[in-house]
């Protein structure tokens, strides 16, 4: 049996995203992702994770959150009554 380790470097990932996905500032989804990781097992509210990243606009959180769906990094699960987590 043998053990897979993942290792990932977030600055590589955000900078890849933003280039990819003409996103502006590669810092902010640096610091997404570490959010997102630290914080993977809570429920999500972008206008708390807007709130923790410097006041950054609840829309710029959404987009950035969107392009981590699209590009497989991140899963939203819906909430027990359906709703998206994002609009919570």
């Amino acid at each position: 049996m043998h053990r897979l380790f993942l290792f990932c470097n977030i600055e590589i990932v955000g900078v890849f995203l933003c280039y990819t996905f003409k996103l502006r500032n590669p810092l902010l989804m640096e610091k997404l992702l570490l959010y997102l990781c630290m914080n993977a097992t809570e429920i999500f509210s972008a206008a708390t994770t807007a709130k923790v990243l410097e006041n950054i606009s609840v829309s710029t959180i959404v987009n950035y959150i969107e392009t981590l769906e699209m590009s497989n990094l991140i899963y939203l699960s819906k909430t027990m009554n359906g709703d998206s987590p994002q609009s919570q």
